[in-house]
């Protein structure tokens, strides 16, 4: 058998290596077993036990819609499992702080956890947190709700927990809603009231000056007083005149009063409704959840899987011991140890073994022929060495070399036999040369990794890098309707990247002298721009809520930023919304004054008719303009209606935000993660210094270069 020296390991020369130093890997792996099982003990794994709760969300959140509506909607029905939307709720709702800081101080899991005497000790503790419980969507549409604890019952409880606190989390969101609803509802409702008691009290007035019904009577009145004046009953007719004076003058009052009344009961029967509906939302609750299986606990740990850990570590130690030796065999040192094994089987006719005579001469002929940079190789029993000529008919003599040795080495510079720079590439990027080149370069090698590592150190300093601290808040939209095709997600997103929101938080937290820009600068604009754009940063996440993350050097401000960024878009929309609610308000004012001057008009009309005609008045009306005077009454009621309600709608101050994680001031810095940049500093150093003595070392020297 014959190895080409251009070829990758075969799988007898890995064989053969595995042969030799079985024993060492042998031992190698005994030992990982063995540590393996040592150290994946409870003495040095501390076991952990599992519990899960799982549950469905509930399709309706609103009792008064999914109990008293009458309109029927299985989406609004109490016993319907919920959705995709309302398992993504769900799922942000668990993960939110809101849940998380009651778990935590219940338990009391900074001390559990054994980090109340540490350095960044709720960051700390919101890892924890975050390692040992898990939410995820089921492959049936549900959620689960995993704990993980060194104590089973500790870990049952807190799962149970969890999934009653989703409950209570849910409807104190809610409710802070529905009170707000509730105060805006039962001040319609109260307004109402208010008003039909002052319009009844106003005509209890007209009724007691005479008028109860101004058309019934104005035509009885009319027919009474016809028939007073065929009997020509003088006083009769004084008597029916007074009555018809007292309609003429109160009639137009008594009847825009009645008409508004009626509007106005028809409407509180609307609006008490709403009332007792937002009531039933904010003073009552039901579960929002349906719990398929709660936690108990644990029997038997969950983690570590020590079976796992012992297979794993000494299959690694397997590996890494099969590949250690191969490198080892391969140090210059060692080369050619397994090869020369190897050659001695091999039985070829190709591979005949020369003596010592026959070397000699062989070498003395490769000489003569100009032949260099050939390894020849002396043993006491065999050299393998050929510097064979072949020669055809009308074809020029051809070289090959290829003379190895396993003991003494003599190499001459300069080969000729080879024609071309092929075989140096390829020679440049065996293992073996890139071995070399490490083992002989090792110290500088590792001297310039070690100036890496310091460097790292060093430059991600806060001297160098300013240290930033994060806050982050997650919420999700209310009170607001889509204006296109976008989701509300969408629309808060767009509004929290607008510019009056921007430059409200640059100028609340004077972020140019915050940020070292100067306002003189004639780029100062596009500066502080893209300063905030790093900085702040507005998504959506995986479960449709939309998330606010801030980065500061200063903790403090990165919190208050968070919070007046909510704020200023709780303004922004409400700002947004009063001002089309007051382009609604002018539209209906112009309409009443239109109303209101055709209703004062027709009433001059009728008061004037009457007072001129004296006792012929009431035969002499305008039967069409009587007509066109109720129904302006009746349009100046709805206007007036619509009005109050335009104005409502003006004058409220509604959130638009449901906050399902608040933000709170960070107490461990988020960059530069130092561990990181010291890493890739430390690699980059250490493939730079390696990638330049493989060069250097291929460079050849000034005497090769004059042969």
């Amino acid at each position: 058998m014959k190895l080409d020296k251009n070829s990758k390991i075969e799988s007898s020369y890995l064989l053969a290596i595995l042969v030799k130093y079985c024993k060492h890997i042998l031992i190698v792996c005994t030992i990982a077993f063995i540590a393996s099982i040592i150290f994946s003990s409870p003495a040095f794994i501390t076991p952990k036990f599992k519990s899960s709760v799982v549950l469905f969300p509930s399709s309706s959140n609103s009792i008064s819609k999914a109990l008293l509506t009458d309109q029927v909607n299985i989406s609004q029905d109490i016993l319907q499992y919920g959705e995709d939307e309302q398992i993504d709720q769900m799922l942000q709702v668990l993960n939110s702080n809101r849940i998380r800081d009651r778990i935590i101080q219940k338990y009391d899991l900074l001390k559990h956890y054994e980090l109340d005497k540490s350095s960044y000790k709720y960051t700390k503790l919101y890892d924890e947190y975050s390692r040992n419980i898990k939410f995820r969507r089921t492959e049936f549409m549900a959620v689960s709700i995993t704990v993980m604890d060194k104590d089973p019952q500790l870990a049952a409880d807190i799962a149970n927990d969890i999934a009653a606190l989703y409950d209570s989390t849910c409807v104190e969101m809610q409710r802070d809603r529905a009170t707000k609803a509730l105060q805006i509802v039962e001040q319609a409702y109260h307004s109402y009231l208010n008003e039909i008691k002052i319009m009844e009290d106003s005509l209890a007035v007209l009724r007691g000056l005479g008028v109860h019904d101004y058309e019934t009577q104005s035509e009885m009145l009319t027919q009474q007083l016809a028939i007073e004046i065929a009997k020509q009953n003088t006083q009769g007719i004084r008597d029916i005149q007074k009555q018809l004076d007292i309609l003429a003058k109160y009639g137009t009052p008594y009847v825009s009063i009645r008409d508004q009344l009626d509007y106005d009961k028809l409407q509180l029967s609307l609006v008490k409704a709403k009332y007792e509906e937002a009531k039933i939302d904010a003073e009552q609750d039901l579960p929002q959840k349906f719990v398929i299986s709660n936690a108990y606990k644990a029997e038997k740990k969950s983690y570590p899987i020590r079976w796992i850990i012992v297979l794993l570590s000494t299959f690694a130690a397997l590996l890494a011991s099969m590949f250690t030796v191969v490198i080892f065999d391969s140090i210059p040192t060692s080369k050619g140890r397994i090869k020369t094994m190897l050659n001695l089987n091999a039985t070829t006719t190709d591979d005949v073994p020369l003596s010592e005579t026959q070397n000699h001469s062989r070498q003395d002929e490769v000489e003569k022929q100009g032949c260099q940079d050939v390894t020849v190789e002396t043993s006491h029993k065999t050299n393998v060495s050929s510097c064979v000529a072949h020669s055809t008919k009308g074809a020029e003599k051809t070289q090959t070399c290829d003379i190895k040795s396993s003991t003494n080495t003599k190499t001459v510079n300069n080969n000729p036999c080879n024609s071309d720079n092929k075989n140096d590439m390829s020679n440049f990027f065996e293992v073996s040369k890139l071995l070399d080149v490490m083992w002989k370069r090792k110290f500088h090698i590792i001297i310039l990794t070690i100036v890496g590592i310091v460097a790292g150190v060093i430059f991600s300093g806060p001297n160098f890098i300013t240290p930033k601290y994060k806050s982050s808040a997650i919420f999700y939209a209310s009170n607001v309707d889509e204006y296109s095709e976008e989701s509300t997600t969408e629309q808060m997103i767009q509004w929290l990247s607008s510019k009056s929101i921007r430059d409200s938080v640059i100028d609340k937290y004077n972020l140019y002298e915050h940020y070292g820009i100067s306002k003189d600068d004639p780029f100062s604009l596009t500066y502080i721009i893209d300063e905030y754009n790093k900085n702040v940063k507005v998504s959506q996440t995986v479960y449709d809520a939309v998330q606010i993350q801030v980065m500061d050097k200063d903790p403090q401000i990165a919190y208050m930023m968070v919070s007046s960024m909510i704020s200023f878009l709780d303004k922004k929309i409400n700002d947004t919304h009063k001002s089309k609610f007051a382009e609604v308000l002018v539209v209906y004012s112009k309409a009443i004054d239109r109303c209101q001057n055709e209703i004062d008009s027709l009433t001059n009309v009728m008061s004037q008719s009457g007072m001129k005609l004296g006792i012929n008045s009431m035969s002499a009306l305008d039967v069409s303009s009587a007509c066109r005077l109720i129904s302006m009454n009746t349009s100046l009621a709805e206007l007036l209606q619509r009005y109050d309600m335009a104005y409502a709608d003006y004058n409220r101050e509604y959130t638009h935000t449901s906050v399902v994680s608040e933000p709170f001031p960070a107490d461990k810095k988020s960059t530069p993660v130092r561990w990181v940049i010291v890493v890739f500093s430390a690699l980059a150093m250490f493939l730079l210094s390696y990638m330049a003595f493989l060069i250097v070392e291929n460079i050849p020297s000034k005497k090769e270069s004059e042969k």
